[in-house]
């Protein structure tokens, strides 16, 4: 017997695997055939299990081929990546966060193999995965002014303006903070004020407004808290006005980082000719457009505004440095 097989190519072997679809076709057609046949009427059972045997032969030649034909194949992979990476499909996934980061550390790993890991943590500090709101066409506008009563100190009036939108109706939180320095334990000329909060066009009350406003924060500084609840919309506009009081001694730059992801940002400062304002941009991916400057008030005060179209992510944003011309005169 070994004799009688070794004497097969293996290309034979391999024509005889490769088309076997066609003897069992063959095979199944002769068992429709022969249950019809007067040699089968003699036994009962006979005809009928032919006849079943020999269709699901014929059915699963059929199958067969249509599955390993190279069409079906790529038609199949198709529409099988189409279910796997739909949105929908990700959206319900449990696991879609890990999903994402094996994703992205597999295209880091390629050309920062020891910094991958390092590269998808830091990600998330500009990406924040968790949060349901982004601010929409924020505007901040800062009118700033001489304090002509305490020397040193300027005014500025701030003004912001932005949609904030939310994926859900539940509740949102708006949360604003800032910080600034006192020129010494007992500066009480540094000072800070909310003038007005408005959302959705209403005016909330002073005495509604969630504000802590330390004076003497770590005793040299003034801190500043704000949140707020909202709830029932997808999206809120916002405006709000505050007034800083504040000494150049001690604080000659202002910055604004953003806590959430920012799309469309203007920023307008107007402020004495003999103030010094410089603009800079904090880790922004796309350069701001400065707009041509311009000048009110009998030309005493100049109009700087900068305009960024795109998305700034979580701790990027815009910092202003002060200089006092008149110090130098």
């Amino acid at each position: 017997m070994p004799n009688f097989f070794s004497k097969f190519k293996p290309s034979t072997i391999k024509y005889i695997s490769d088309y076997r679809w066609i003897y069992i076709f063959i095979c199944g057609l002769f068992f429709i055939l022969l249950s019809y046949s007067s040699f089968c009427e003699e036994i009962e059972f006979l005809p009928k299990a032919l006849n079943t045997s020999g269709i699901t032969m014929i059915t699963a030649t059929v199958f067969t081929t249509i599955v390993k034909s190279k069409q079906f194949t790529e038609i199949f992979s198709k529409q099988l990546r189409e279910i796997i990476y739909c949105t929908e499909h990700l959206e319900k996934r449990k696991d879609i966060r890990d999903l994402w980061i094996s994703a992205s550390k597999a295209m880091y790993r390629k050309n920062f193999p020891e910094l991958c890991d390092k590269i998808e943590l830091n990600i998330e500090k500009y990406i924040p995965v968790d949060s349901s709101k982004y601010y929409e066409n924020y505007v901040y506008k800062v009118d700033i002014s001489f304090d002509k009563e305490n020397k040193n100190f300027i005014i500025l009036k701030e003004r912001e303006s932005f949609d904030l939108i939310s994926r859900t109706k539940d509740k949102v939180d708006y949360k604003s903070s800032c910080l600034f320095s006192k020129e010494n334990y007992e500066d009480n000329i540094t000072d800070y004020k909310m003038r007005s909060f408005q959302v959705n066009g209403t005016k909330i009350d002073s005495k509604k407004l969630k504000l802590t406003v330390d004076k003497n924060h770590n005793g040299n500084k003034v801190f500043v808290n704000h949140t707020r609840n909202l709830k029932g919309k997808n999206k809120y506009s916002i405006k709000k006005e505050e007034t800083k009081i504040y000494s150049l001694k001690v604080e000659n730059t202002k910055s604004h980082i953003c806590s959430h992801i920012f799309h469309n940002y203007t920023l307008e400062v107007t402020h004495p000719k003999e103030l010094d304002v410089d603009f800079y941009e904090n880790g922004t991916l796309n350069n701001f457009e400065r707009l041509q400057d311009r000048t009110v008030g009998d030309d005493d005060f100049k109009v700087q505004r900068f305009e960024y179209n795109g998305i700034m992510f979580k701790n990027q944003g815009t910092r202003i440095i002060f200089r006092d011309k008149r110090v130098y005169k």
